[in-house]
């Protein structure tokens, strides 16, 4: 096991304190979504008094303050293969204290990474600090997912195919959806995205991607739509090991026919695309009142886009919840019986279950559950 600490040093209870305090849990708590089922292993904690060791029973223990911005994905590629050379490590603005006391005492880890910092100390700070939220706001808006990043397992208990998809612009999660229900080329696919560029890449792989090679077709697409290769950096690539993966797992689903063939049944549907951020209720509601008929069949994979900046920028954790309710509001009065695909705020998951019971089972704060006091 693994602990995530947040240090509160003479907290204030300010609505821009808590938008700090917010931004430091989504970056990291968002592992939770749990995409490769290697995440259930960390603990999270926020202490009023200082943390000098390791908790006792943790592996290690990470250790920052309110508005330090120490994301997951970073960690996990960058920082964690490197850690166990010392009692305590320095890594930037945190930090980590090893479990093992037979290590040398203290050292610094070097990483080519500048963390973000919206500093809560008062107003002032936080005005003049929060630009480096919007970089991570306009960064994460911007990325285009030509794969998805986690291992679809899609639960589809209707006794009847699918006639409505909704979808993030993000790689094939949706086909697997659409595979486990059933459909066939009368099925109406809605790509719904922040990202106009994922938006485009999307429609242009639906219309002339022939369903062979996609490791080829990837490396197409970053010569085809050079900014790909500024918004995604390294991710979503040949190369980039969460990519393979995923599409390694492709693989144990469909063999190349079969996938040929549903990739071609796909292409056939009636592709809509919707540029939205989901944290603007009113734009959602309206792509939504455009279809003034409820399909029984109805799927809506929207993955973990309420854990990100994008629908949680100036927003405090309970804030944060309040908006995951009115977004799956949004869906109920579209169509209750939607099956949803996805993630609140933080932690609570949701894999099939119809857009009310989601709703319902929302009504707690999910963070909250997460985060304990030391």
């Amino acid at each position: 096991m693994k602990a995530f600490v947040i240090h509160h040093n003479s907290p204030k209870d300010s609505w821009f304190y808590r938008v700090a305090t917010n931004y430091t849990k989504l970056n990291f708590d968002y592992c939770m979504a749990d995409r490769f089922k290697e995440n259930a292993e960390w603990e999270f904690f926020e202490s009023h008094t200082p943390i000098t060791s390791c908790l006792p029973g943790f592996e290690f223990t990470i250790v920052v303050k309110p508005g330090t911005i120490f994301p997951y994905s970073f960690y996990q590629r960058k920082i964690e293969p490197k850690l166990g050379e010392f009692q305590i490590t320095s890594v930037g603005p945190a930090k980590v204290y090893h479990s093992d006391i037979s290590l040398p005492k203290e050292g610094t880890l070097q990483v080519k990474y500048q963390f973000p910092y919206i500093d809560p100390t008062n107003e002032d700070t936080f005005s003049s600090t929060h630009d480096q939220g919007i970089d991570m706001l306009l960064k994460n808006s911007n990325l285009s997912y030509v794969v998805h990043n986690e291992i679809p397992e899609p639960v589809y208990d209707l006794n009847k195919p699918i006639e409505w998809a909704m979808t993030v612009s993000s790689g094939f999660y949706i086909n697997y959806v659409l595979e486990a229900g059933g459909f066939n080329k009368d099925t109406i696919v809605n790509h719904v995205d922040i990202s106009k560029s994922s938006l485009e890449v999307r429609k242009y792989t639906i219309e002339n991607w022939n369903g062979v090679d996609y490791l080829h077709w990837i490396d197409h697409l970053y010569e085809k739509f050079p900014l790909l290769n500024i918004f995604n950096g390294e991710q979503f690539r040949r190369g980039h090991k969460p990519t393979h993966v995923v599409l390694d797992h492709m693989s144990t689903v469909w063999t190349e026919k079969q996938w040929i063939e549903h990739w071609q049944k796909y292409q056939k549907c009636k592709h809509n695309y919707f540029s939205c951020n989901f944290a603007d209720t009113k734009s959602f509601k309206k792509i939504l009142k455009k279809f003034d008929k409820q399909y029984y069949g109805s799927v809506f994979w929207y993955d973990g886009a309420l854990k990100r900046m994008p629908a949680n920028i100036n927003k405090t954790s309970e804030q944060s919840h309040k908006h995951a309710k009115a977004f799956m509001q949004q869906i109920v009065d579209y169509n209750p019986s939607t099956l949803v695909y996805g993630s609140d705020h933080c932690c609570a998951k949701f894999n099939g279950i119809n857009a009310s019971e989601a709703l319902n089972n929302m009504e707690q704060d999910s963070r909250l559950n997460l985060w304990k006091g030391i």
